[in-house]
C-alpha cells in the first residue's frame, strides 16, 4: 500500500493520513479502488499543503474575516446587495468582531443552544 494510505477493515474504504507541522489530518478517500485512492491521496496532500498554519492566518478575527469575505463578493454583487451585506456585518461586529471564528464561534453556538435562538417564523 502507498505511504499514508490505509484501508478500513470493515468497509474496505481507503483513508489518507497526512501529517503537517505536528498535526495529523485523516480523511476518507471514499473509494475501494486502490489506484483511485492513490490519486485522491495526492490531491489531499496538496490541499493539506496549502493550509496556512501561521499565527496571522489561524488567529484572524471575525471582523477581518467578514471584511475579506465581503471584498471577495464585491465584483459579483449589485451595489444594493453589497450595501445590505455591509450593513449586516456592521451590526454583528460589535458582538462578534473580536472573536476568532475557529476557536470561539462553535462554543458560542453550544452556549446559546436552541433556547438562545429566536424562531424565524419559517417552517
Amino acid at each position: 500500500m502507498a505511504e499514508c494510505l490505509y484501508r478500513h477493515e470493515s468497509s474496505n474504504v481507503y483513508y489518507a493520513l497526512v501529517k503537517r507541522s505536528g498535526k495529523q489530518y485523516r480523511r476518507s478517500l471514499k473509494t475501494m479502488d486502490r489506484k483511485l485512492a492513490e490519486r485522491n491521496l495526492s490531491d489531499f496532500r496538496q490541499k493539506v499543503g496549502q493550509l496556512s498554519l501561521t499565527a496571522p492566518a489561524s488567529h484572524i478575527t471575525f471582523s477581518d474575516l467578514a471584511a475579506r469575505w465581503l471584498e471577495s463578493l464585491k465584483p459579483t454583487l449589485k451595489r444594493s446587495s453589497y450595501a445590505r451585506r455591509q450593513t449586516g456585518i456592521a451590526q454583528i461586529n460589535p458582538y462578534l468582531g473580536a472573536l476568532q471564528p475557529a476557536a470561539n464561534l462553535l462554543p458560542l453556538g453550544r452556549r446559546l443552544g436552541r433556547k438562545g435562538c429566536k424562531p424565524s417564523g419559517r417552517r
